[in-house]
């Protein structure tokens, strides 16, 4: 069996990789249990597939030409020792569940396929006749493979084990509001106090290494996988587990894999028991770039001095999200309360500003775990306490703190007053650099983030604005994920016209309607009235008409009326969208 040995091994592997075979595709697939009858959609059996289906599966990917490599044949494709198959696929299975053993091998053997099994070290060392604390759920020690069965799956050469950890795969309480967020990545909270680094990093790297040393003891070799619970790690988290000979990773990210890819391969996530034409399309969907329907959200709707209150408040967002079936969520991290667009105050435990609550954290999770949404936290480049901070330095570790403290996907950078004119002659260069390296800040602990920048329709109209405004559409585009525009219809004669021309306007960007997002306000800042929920929805239709495809709206400082949230949600839902993703 191949085996990369070193942290140095990985490096050399991967860099070779990335000059010289990028492009050499592979999917990853990732399972959980198999042959149990699966229930509702968020049911405990959510991921779980029925032996039959999964049958149907394996004799799919034989049909259609797919060739199943195991993580040798990845190695030796990066190490130029043989080419990486067309139409690769990697098979994983998680959680060492009993049904690997009873349902998943024979299937195996029978396709003769091989696949990575990930294994929690603790529950597999728990005494027979105990159960296992499985996520929140109770399990019969029983209910997971035993050792020995581990030993003859790898004896057959079709299964590789990696470590799934010896007792992350759970939760613990990570904010104030006792939250139970995933333990490889969030800092404990207890005691008023959260952990420091160096306790976070003692923590993980303990729990690796005793699991490393289980897997060794008992199959008499090493792992050289980190399957990551719940999919979630971080820059110092890959570099714990290299240490520990352990260079490759699996995620639960979406997307296809190159040869570069091997610290932290995407895998497609099966749930829901998929027929094989569910099972078809998730194997074509990496292709395609994810649907955008936002709100944007101020946490003054949520922030109240009074706990229940808040709660309730809380109740009623989440309530809100839900019932509109969007995708993501823009939430504000910071608080504005002398409204001249500067934060004055966060919403998160950091070293510079004051902390007007630490309920970023909790009104993000929330939101991911219930409304099933992806967070993008909302805060300035420079524009934080009234005036831009001439100290990059606190604005880096602001940001810092935002990934330490809380769980979200991305960030979107909020229109920001930006350097003064004697500060730098380029502006809009400035801005965009600085909030490249901020990116860099986040991705050391949220490695997979995303990234948007707001911009004002005029810079999309004309891209001479750039100098007056700072933005520019183009290079917006070269630099983030996603652009969001915010079209200035109160000072537009003819609002409809004035939407179509900023299609127009999108669409003759490179990307520009693949990658921009378009935010229409609920409010009209010059006369302070609310915009009428039928007239959000006209526009919303209108613009999918006319070609783009993102779309959001800002809810400002309360919660939307059930009347109005209807005909939102007749605009801007995703719930029928062919190509749903989340």
């Amino acid at each position: 069996m191949l085996r990369a040995s070193s942290i140095a091994a990985l490096c050399s592997l991967l860099l070779f990789a990335m000059s010289a075979h990028a492009g050499q595709n592979f999917i990853a697939i990732a399972y959980h249990d198999v042959g149990k009858v699966v229930l509702a959609d968020n049911s405990p059996e959510q991921f779980s597939v029925s032996t039959q289906n999964l049958a149907a599966h394996f004799a799919w990917l034989q049909l259609h030409g797919y060739t199943l490599v195991s993580i040798d044949d990845l190695i030796a494709a990066a190490r130029n020792e043989q080419a990486l198959p067309d139409k690769a696929v990697l098979l994983t299975f998680d959680d060492g569940l009993k049904s690997l053993y009873t349902e998943v091998y024979p299937l195996l053997k029978i396709f003769n396929y091989p696949a990575v099994a990930s294994i929690v070290t603790d529950w597999l060392d728990t005494p027979a006749g105990q159960t296992v604390d499985s996520g929140g759920k109770l399990l019969a020690r029983e209910a997971f493979i035993s050792w020995d069965e581990a030993r003859q799956m790898q004896a057959s050469g079709l299964v590789e084990f990696a470590s799934h950890s010896a007792n992350l795969h759970r939760g613990i309480v990570a904010n104030p509001q006792a939250n139970r967020m995933p333990a490889a990545t969030s800092r404990a909270y207890a005691h008023g106090s959260y952990e420091s680094f160096a306790d976070f990093n003692a923590r993980i790297g303990s729990d690796l290494a005793r699991s490393v040393a289980s897997i060794r003891a008992a199959l008499g070799t090493s792992p050289r996988i980190i399957s990551w619970p719940f999919g979630k790690y971080t820059r110092s988290t890959l570099r714990q587990a290299a240490r520990l000979d352990m260079p490759i990773s699996l995620t639960l990210e979406v997307g296809t894999n190159d040869l570069a890819d091997l610290a932290s391969i995407r895998r497609i996530l099966i749930r829901g028991n998929p027929g094989i034409s569910e099972f078809s399309a998730e194997l074509l969907l990496p292709a395609y770039r994810p649907i955008v329907r936002a709100a944007e959200i101020d946490l003054e709707s949520v922030y109240d001095p009074d706990p229940l209150q808040q709660e309730s408040n809380l109740d009623a967002l989440l309530d809100q999200i839900k019932d509109l079936q969007i995708s993501h969520v823009f939430l504000q991290a910071f608080a504005d309360l002398d409204g001249d667009g500067a934060a004055d105050a966060l919403y998160f435990p950091n070293r510079h500003l004051p902390v007007r609550a630490d309920l970023f954290s909790r009104v993000a999770w929330q939101l991911k775990t219930r409304a099933e949404v992806r967070v993008f936290a909302k805060l300035p480049i420079l524009a934080f306490h009234g005036q831009p901070f001439d100290d990059r330095r606190a604005v880096r570790e602001i940001y810092q703190d935002l990934a330490t403290y809380a769980d979200f996907d991305g960030v979107i950078f909020a229109h920001d007053l930006g350097p003064s004119e004697g500060w730098s002659s380029n502006r809009a260069q400035v801005l965009i650099d600085f909030s490249d390296e901020l990116a860099g800040v986040l991705r050391a602990i949220r490695p997979v983030l995303k990234t948007a920048r707001y911009l004002s329709a005029p810079a999309a109209f004309d891209e001479s604005n750039t100098s007056s405004l700072a933005q520019s559409l183009r290079l917006y585009l070269d630099h983030y994920d996603y652009v969001a525009v915010t079209p200035q219809l109160q000072v537009a004669d003819k609002p409809d016209r004035y939407l179509d021309r900023l299609a127009s306007a999108l669409a003759s960007f490179d990307g520009g309607l693949e990658r921009t997002i378009v935010e229409l306000q609920t409010v009209d800042r010059q006369s302070g009235t609310a915009v009428p929920a039928s007239v959000l929805y006209t526009r919303m239709r209108r613009l999918q008409a006319a070609g783009v495809k993102h779309l959001a709206f800002t809810s400002g400082d309360s919660i939307v009326s059930k009347t109005d949230l209807e005909q939102i949600r007749q605009g801007i839902s995703l719930a029928d969208y062919p190509f749903r993703r989340r």
